[in-house]
């Protein structure tokens, strides 16, 4: 039930990333993931993590209010996970009308439904990951990291509509102030911007970019 919790979560994130225009790339739930690789969907297995709460990865088609859309992607999972929740508790206040296999299935879910939902709701980083209240809150505040993560998935939008990274404009890669270089979004950046650089022939610059990546390796 707890596992089922999780994937219910991440469903909330694909169910509203398909609304709002997102492709799906991946999503991980405990020891199973199952991504997309060269067109064709693929699964792996691993090693149990330390948490069963799991990742979901889009990528949107057109970067058109692209900031709005990634709010919404991001608020399916919640919305998705309150309503698991809702359902357990109503389930537990009715358990003498329900069939057992229903009881012992969705009244037992009920405290990992209330810790994905709350878990998630608070707005922290772990493991360099943020909750999905972390990156709601990093995007209401408009904190530098979190826009450079919208011009990151913009400029992948782009990309996904067949543009070369040259033809994307130019303020995405260099449009914001700059970022710690511990940032993650600082370092998935550098290596647009190097990518950038190489479809302009601009040779020294993707030297520069290079090793500033390397340097951060």
């Amino acid at each position: 039930s707890s596992i089922v919790c999780s994937a219910f979560h991440e469903l909330g994130h694909l169910v509203f990333g398909w609304l709002c225009g997102f492709r799906f790339n991946s999503i991980r739930i405990g020891f199973f993931t199952i991504f997309r690789r060269e067109g064709k969907i693929r699964f792996s297995f691993h090693e149990l993590p330390s948490s069963l709460a799991g990742a979901t990865e889009m990528l949107p088609k057109t970067s058109e209010k692209l900031y709005s859309r990634f709010l919404a992607v991001i608020c399916g999972g919640l919305v998705f996970s309150f309503l698991f929740l809702v359902g357990a508790a109503v389930s537990l206040i009715l358990y003498k009308s329900l069939p057992f296999a229903a009881y012992m299935f969705l009244c037992t879910s009920l405290p990992f439904a209330f810790h994905i939902f709350y878990y998630n709701v608070l707005p922290f980083n772990d493991d360099n990951m943020d909750t999905d209240g972390g990156m709601l809150r990093g995007l209401i505040k408009q904190e530098t990291s979190y826009l450079t993560s919208v011009n990151v998935l913009a400029i992948e939008g782009y990309l996904y509509q067949g543009y070369t990274p040259s033809q994307i404009s130019r303020e995405l890669y260099f449009g914001l102030p700059q970022l710690p270089e511990d940032d993650l979004n600082f370092i998935i950046l550098t290596d647009y911007r190097f990518n950038y650089y190489l479809d302009c022939g601009d040779i020294a610059n993707a030297c520069k970019a290079g090793d500033r990546l390397e340097s951060l390796l």
